[in-house]
């Protein structure tokens, strides 16, 4: 599902005249296009069709939802996960090296390995996998060599709006570069396009903010509870993992970090105003 949303995504890039996406789109559903042709047949107008998609607001704001989705599946996307293999043989849409219209055809000997062993399947299936990462890059090159070719100018970078349509198209800077551009856009164009070991960040310990700011994963460290809080402690716990039974004392509490304040913000009604009972 997010190589077959990621290819809708590279489509409504590539087919502008930017080649960077609209701000809003509408797709042209089945159900659209037959309302759509009551309405002309009602009104005695001859109706002119439509492709699949149209352009609502041609304005491409210097966004990085797409870069950091290429970035994102150029991580994930392994050849260990047999999950993805069906991919290679043809069904789904594909980001892989094939022919570009979504039939995921990228060479191989269809359905099966090469040479009809499992040896064979793994090569066929990791060079799929490695056909897909090399075209997550590619796509990340395009949006790169189209933001310096339409964006740039002397002081920094600006979102533009595009004018008409065809060759008729005419795009034009606004006088706008927003904070997430730096933050985000080409931070993730940075890491689509950069090895691994060259990035100054162990990638494995840290995890991105919605706003792609890096924060260290905490280690899983635990400590046992003091006797005063086993005390206070008079429930049992069922342990999932054996199906007996554990006294509080027994219980490990985790170690927060130093600005957690209280172990009740954990609890979702915290800080709620309480009525008091009436007497």
């Amino acid at each position: 599902m997010a190589r077959s949303l990621l290819y809708t995504c590279s489509q409504l890039y590539e087919r502008t005249p930017t080649g960077l996406g609209d701000e809003r789109v509408v797709f042209v559903t089945p159900t659209a296009h037959h309302a759509a042709t009551a309405d002309a047949t009602a009104a005695g107008r001859h109706l002119i069709e439509t492709h699949d998609f149209e352009t609502v607001d041609a304005q491409w704001h210097l966004r990085p939802e797409y870069v950091e989705s290429l970035y994102v599946l150029w991580r994930l996307d392994h050849p260990s996960d047999a999950a993805y293999s069906d991919l290679s043989s043809g069904s789904g849409h594909s980001l892989g090296g094939g022919s570009g219209d979504g039939s995921g055809d990228s060479g191989g000997g269809g359905g099966s390995g090469g040479d009809g062993t499992d040896d064979g399947r793994e090569a066929e299936v990791a060079a799929a996998a490695a056909a897909r990462r090399a075209e997550y890059r590619r796509r990340g090159e395009l949006v790169l060599r189209a933001i310096e070719v339409h964006c740039s100018t002397p002081s920094g970078f600006a979102a533009v709006r595009t004018v008409g349509s065809g060759a008729a198209a005419r795009v034009r800077q606004t006088d706008r570069m927003e904070s997430f551009f730096v933050a985000e856009t080409l931070k993730y164009l940075y890491l689509l396009l950069s090895e691994p070991a060259d990035v100054p960040l162990d990638l494995e310990r840290y995890v991105f903010t919605t706003e792609a700011h890096p924060l260290p994963v905490l280690p899983a460290r635990t400590a046992p509870r003091t006797s005063a809080d086993a005390a206070s402690d008079t429930h049992v716990m069922r342990v999932a993992s054996t199906g007996e039974s554990a006294t509080a004392d027994a219980i490990i509490a985790p170690v927060y970090p130093p600005w957690w304040r209280d172990e009740r913000m954990l609890d979702e009604t915290f800080g709620e105003e309480v009525e008091p009972e009436r007497v």
